[in-house]
């Protein structure tokens, strides 16, 4: 019975070692138009230490609370400013994307930070966006905010006229570019982004570290500029 208790334990563990000696973690992500390329470079990277990933599709901040609890190993890419909230996160590795806050406004209506100040307006955005704005830009939003935590929803409720605001988070070169064009956009601001593990996995850090930074090249497009700490 006691051999019982020990093997459910060590199955509920999301890091585990299988009978043929590799490693395996579980590491949480939000859907996003480019999430699989994201997955490819923490796969590769992973792999390239001796450690299979399984990926699991979580809500923004569902992912970052199962990460800090332990329940799942690691989040693909999230802000450095989560350690204060999240302390069980470990940066590690390079900057692997560059982010912009984004103001997107219909085509005939005021676009400018004042948005932010009119408590008659509505802004759509999400809880991770408003991290963002809150813990990297260091600002604050007087207007009415309505959250969404999908953003394909958020940019859907947009374009059926669901408000004439929008706040979003965009990865520079990614597949919002072009809806941005067709519309009013101003630029609040930009931020750095990294891949976290919870502490209890610090011991593969530096390893994956080495592992990130030279499989960079699958995703430059998407940290500019390239030189980032």
């Amino acid at each position: 019975m006691k051999t019982f208790w020990i093997l459910l334990v060590l199955l509920s563990l999301p890091a585990y070692t299988n009978p043929t000696g590799v490693m395996r973690v579980t590491i949480g992500y939000i859907q996003h138009p480019v999430s699989e390329i994201y997955k490819k470079y923490i796969g590769k990277s992973y792999a390239d230490i001796g450690i299979t990933v399984r990926f699991v599709v979580m809500p923004v901040t569902r992912r970052l609370l199962e990460a800090n609890d332990g329940r799942v190993d690691g989040i693909i890419v999230t802000i450095s400013s989560n350690k204060e909230r999240f302390p069980n996160l470990v940066k590690v590795g390079p900057a692997i994307a560059r982010g912009s806050i984004e103001l997107i406004c219909l085509t005939d209506m005021t676009c400018d930070i004042s948005v932010l100040y009119d408590n008659r307006i509505t802004i759509l955005t999400s809880k991770g966006t408003m991290r963002v704005i809150e813990s990297e830009l260091n600002m604050s939003i007087n207007s009415n905010v309505y959250i969404v935590d999908n953003e394909q929803q958020l940019f859907d409720m947009f374009k059926k006229g669901r408000s004439n605001y929008l706040l979003t988070t965009v990865l520079l070169d990614d597949t919002f570019t072009k809806f941005k064009k067709e519309n009013q956009s101003v630029r609040l601001g930009s931020y750095s982004l990294y891949h976290h593990i919870h502490k209890d996995k610090v011991s593969i850090a530096d390893d994956l570290a080495k592992a990130l930074r030279a499989n960079i090249s699958m995703i430059q497009s998407f940290i500019q500029p390239p030189d980032l700490p």
